[in-house]
């Protein structure tokens, strides 16, 4: 499977489409039960870690939809593909390996196939979209030193994904961080970029004061974010096995390449903007309202490259292989497990409800 995605050919996407499309239809069919009870939780329809944006989706959805619940895996489905697309073309526009291959969109998909929550539209699923988005423009800026629209779009898209996912906020503090230490861009354009992230939030606020709910929105997307009380739905221990073994895996690749021996200035630059990001991802997960799953989705990108990473400097084929298979057996088990054999599931999801 390794040789497969390391061919540079764009199909390789239409692959893993089918592999989301066809574990989704798998799942509906066997797990209905467990995907309703997921769906009819309140982190769904009142959680405060859902942003305005989000909010409108979902009433869409409801709107047209009696059951949100077919649409929300579909919608999914074409996320997660989405995302392996911005994440492999980011990592092959700016040569982050020697070797351009569809593997990282591969293990993307894979990672977040692991969890019955995964397969729902959530508010982390759709804001994680517009957070690889930003990272593509911030990227472009660092290496080709782009325009103002570019420093612009970088702040927009982040203001998007806090609309969409509030606790998505912690990463603006990734995004000025890299522009201060590895670009010497204009003191005027970090002004342009909060401007860029304030531009969306304005806009919408404008809409709710205009419906006498401006102060409403202010509580949703900023108090009620730094001031609840958190419920753990699904204990820490049980999430920290769940994400244990790609965890390890990127733990290995990530002190294997830390020197930076043998890779150029840039893919430096893009290892270190991947760590940061997995450790942004940690501090986001305890924003949120609620801890379950889904809390998990913003480690998704920084385990597709570093496990991506890992896989391609290795020297021995069958173990690249091996790796790759042992990730699939791990994604596939975790997933179906719950539905097959509950006692031998990694993580008990009806254990917070």
């Amino acid at each position: 499977m390794v040789s497969y995605f390391k061919i540079n050919d764009p199909y390789r996407l239409l692959t893993l489409f089918l592999f989301a499309a066809l574990v989704r239809v798998v799942f509906v069919i066997f797990g209905i039960d467990q995907l309703q009870t997921l769906i009819d939780n309140p982190v769904n329809y009142n959680s405060s870690s859902q942003g305005p944006l989000y909010r409108w989706l979902w009433i869409f959805l409801t709107s047209i939809f009696q059951n949100p619940l077919i649409p929300s895996v579909v919608l999914s489905g074409f996320l997660v593909t989405l995302q392996a697309f911005s994440i492999n073309s980011i990592l092959i526009n700016n040569k982050a390996f020697n070797q351009n291959s569809y593997l990282p969109a591969a293990i993307y998909v894979l990672a977040i196939t692991a969890s019955p929550e995964f397969l729902l539209t959530s508010p982390a699923m759709v804001s994680v979209t517009f957070i690889l988005i930003a990272i593509n423009y911030m990227l472009f800026h660092l290496q080709y030193r782009g325009s103002e629209e570019n420093i612009f779009s970088t702040g927009f898209v982040l203001g998007v994904a806090i609309l969409i996912h509030p606790s998505s906020v912690v990463f603006i503090l990734l995004v000025y961080g890299l522009y201060l230490i590895y670009s010497n861009t204009l003191n005027r354009r970090y002004v342009l970029i909060l401007f860029g992230i304030l531009l969306p939030i304005l806009m919408v606020w404008v809409y709710y004061l205009w419906i006498d709910q401006g102060t409403a929105f202010w509580n949703n997307l900023v108090a009620d974010t730094f001031d609840v009380m958190r419920k753990i739905e699904i204990p820490v221990n049980q999430l920290t096995v769940f994400m244990g073994f790609p965890v390890l895996l990127s733990l290995v690749s990530a002190s294997r390449s830390f020197t930076g021996i043998g890779m150029t200035n840039h893919q430096i630059i893009i290892q270190r903007t991947f760590l940061l990001l997995g450790f942004f991802a940690l501090g986001s997960i305890f924003i949120n309202d609620q801890i379950n799953t889904n809390s998990l989705i913003y480690m998704i990108p920084v385990v597709a490259f570093f496990i991506s990473q890992l896989v391609s400097d290795m020297q021995r084929k069958w173990l690249a292989e091996l790796t790759f298979l042992v990730l699939m057996v791990w994604s596939l088990s975790s997933l179906f497990l719950p539905i097959l054999a509950p006692e031998l599931a990694l993580v008990d999801f009806g254990s917070g409800n």
